[in-house]
């Protein structure tokens, strides 16, 4: 494989993975984490010392949702102006 110069320093490797032509990036395609089990098992872990931390998770997701946080897939921030 021949090495050539990205123009303008634009690297920009394959969609399937691997490095742009002058081989500078390199990128491996992985499958995207269900956003939601993400928040959880973090929570979880932030409350692990609650007598069950998966639960005090989940209600701390519906208080933060019943707050108007939206947490979930593709949720956004929204900060009050």
């Amino acid at each position: 494989m021949t090495r050539r110069t990205c123009t303008g320093g634009d690297h920009r490797p394959p969609p399937a993975g691997g490095a742009c032509a002058c081989g500078m990036v390199t990128r491996i395609p992985a499958r995207r984490a269900d956003p939601t089990v993400a928040v959880r098992e973090l929570l979880a872990q932030s409350l692990d010392g609650a007598p069950d931390p998966t639960q005090a998770a989940d209600r701390l997701l519906a208080a933060l949702a019943a707050a108007g946080l939206a947490v979930g897939p593709g949720a956004r921030v929204r900060l009050p102006a």
